[in-house]
């Protein structure tokens, strides 16, 4: 057997010495120029053009729900709307898409932020940060979607339900993000999992744990309570359209192509390919059971909560909901896992291949954006939806029948032909 002893202490430069801190600075400042090239060159993609023309048509006066649908909850379309009416008749895609990467970008803070609560190490918190863009990076994360708005609350729920002692001002907070989570996609509902899993193991009594429930509960209301309020108040739209609305996608959504078996090959796929160090977390099971390991079993919880979301399709952006918990999860078991000589070769053998696979999807990523930069490809996409306008002006009624056609909607600012019954949505799927 190697000498672990010398072996690790031989890590200590990279760890500890001024290499590990160059080593970082390079790193960060290489995801920064990575996400700097995808500003400039990734392509509108079809749920970007539902979503930007939805929020467009939205800061142009048109009222979500009620004069215009969509089957998404509105936190995402509201905030792209509010920097249109900010930015005016300047906005370009380019204004879009670096609110979506200051979003991601903020995740990976938060996961700095709950890397600290797993270890000491700053180093190590930030190693899982940069881990967490690196990924991000190769799954989507590059374009505009709604992930990342979930994500930022998510996470911080997490954060504020672990910091010890949770104190009442912490668990109305948690329910607000969770909440927004929910407001943001209907997958931020899953939240509910890991944070009620926290309140029932982390708080002693019957009583203990219904206050921090109803305190959980009275947070989450309250942006649905805003919500409602003002949709009644102001367009006299009681809760249950807005409710009928959010429902009525979730259940039409690719009704024949739900699998267990696809979501589970998915999941598998994603942690082989992507975070092997996971395929020990069965050798630590003892190491990591009791309420010490709170916060691991929430991320836990967390990652199954949204690995069920692949139950309909597996789209690679709907990865971005698992690399944080994912990511932390292997922080928090190269941690715990270090107690176990024996087993430390074969923690350092997976950590190596978890890293070489993290820098190889990035790169192939980036080969896959510098063909897109050599082609002019977003050029060509503007270049066609003027071709387009030239037959059908911007502002027509169009109808925009399959998936592979949705971006039209933003690039060339076409209106909808329904715009109540399926407003921007994928009109394959409603009908």
């Amino acid at each position: 057997m190697p000498n672990i002893s010398k072996n690790y202490k031989s890590l200590a430069w990279l760890t500890n010495g001024a290499g590990g801190r160059v080593l970082l600075w390079a790193l960060a400042m290489l995801l920064a120029a990575l996400y700097l090239h995808a500003w400039c060159y990734a392509l509108v993609n079809d749920d970007t053009g539902i979503y930007l023309a939805t929020a467009e048509r939205v800061a142009e006066g048109e009222v979500l729900y009620k004069s215009l649908y969509a089957g998404y909850t509105p936190l995402g379309i509201y905030s792209w709307a509010l920097l249109k009416k900010l930015c005016g008749q300047a906005t370009t895609y380019a204004h879009y898409l670096a609110l979506n990467l200051l979003w991601l970008w903020l995740c990976a803070l938060l996961c700095y932020l709950l890397g600290l609560r797993i270890t000491a190490s700053r180093r190590a918190a930030v190693a899982a940060a940069l881990l967490v863009l690196a990924l991000a990076y190769a799954y989507e994360g590059t374009y505009i979607v709604l992930e990342p708005f979930v994500l930022i609350f998510s996470l911080a729920t997490l954060l504020l339900l672990h910091n010890s002692p949770a104190r009442p001002a912490q668990l109305y907070g948690a329910g607000l993000c969770m909440g927004l989570a929910f407001l943001s996609k209907q997958y931020g509902l899953l939240m509910w999992i890991p944070a009620g899993y926290v309140v029932m193991a982390g708080f002693e009594g019957t009583r203990g744990r219904l206050q921090a429930l109803g305190r959980l509960l009275l947070g989450f209301a309250l942006p649905l309570g805003v919500l409602f309020g003002c949709y009644a108040s102001c367009y006299h739209t009681g809760p249950q359209e807005l409710l009928h609305a959010w429902g009525r996608y979730a259940t039409s959504y690719h009704f024949g192509e739900r699998s267990w078996g696809k979501m589970l090959a998915a999941l598998a796929r994603f942690v082989g390919s992507s975070l092997p160090l996971l395929l020990l977390l069965p050798l630590y099971a003892r190491q990591l059971s009791g309420r010490k390991h709170l916060l691991f079993h929430s991320l836990l919880l967390t990652f199954m909560a949204f690995g069920s979301s692949l139950f309909y399709r597996q789209y690679p952006h709907y990865f971005l909901l698992l690399i944080p918990p994912a990511v932390l999860m292997g922080l928090y078991l190269l941690k715990a896992g270090w107690q176990l000589a024996r087993l430390r070769p074969l923690l350092l053998t997976a950590v190596a291949l978890t890293l070489l696979l993290a820098g190889l999807r990035p790169a192939l990523g980036f080969l896959d954006m510098e063909q897109q930069r050599k082609t002019r490809l977003r050029q060509q996409q503007y270049a066609l939806a003027a071709r387009i306008n030239e037959e059908l002006p911007p502002g027509s009624e169009v109808l925009l029948m399959t998936y592979y056609h949705q971006r039209l909607a933003y690039l060339c600012r076409f209106r909808p032909v329904d715009p109540i019954g399926t407003g921007y949505t994928f009109t394959d799927i409603l009908y």
